[in-house]
């Protein structure tokens, strides 16, 4: 029996089902029971992106805008440290 996690937020569920009473996942698509240990959905997305080919361009543009945002830190930091 599996439990559909609508609650939860991350992209992963809408390919996975976790199954009642483990910590563990099955794919919707190949139907292969994954480790989800303590809620981490780190190998579920690598799953869909390594075998399915399926990412979540979501997570992807968080990221950038990150990387983007310490580059900015860093570049405004340099320039604060030149002008003393």
């Amino acid at each position: 029996m599996s439990l559909n996690l609508e609650k939860s937020k991350s992209f992963v569920w809408q390919h996975f089902e976790k199954i009642k009473n483990k910590e563990d996942a099955m794919c919707s698509i190949c139907q292969k029971n994954l480790k989800c240990v303590g809620g981490s959905t780190k190998g579920l997305h690598n799953h869909l992106n390594g075998v399915h080919n399926i990412i979540d361009i979501k997570r992807i543009i968080n990221q950038q805008e990150a990387i983007r945002g310490n580059q900015i830190r860093q570049s405004l930091g340099t320039m604060n440290s030149n002008k003393s």
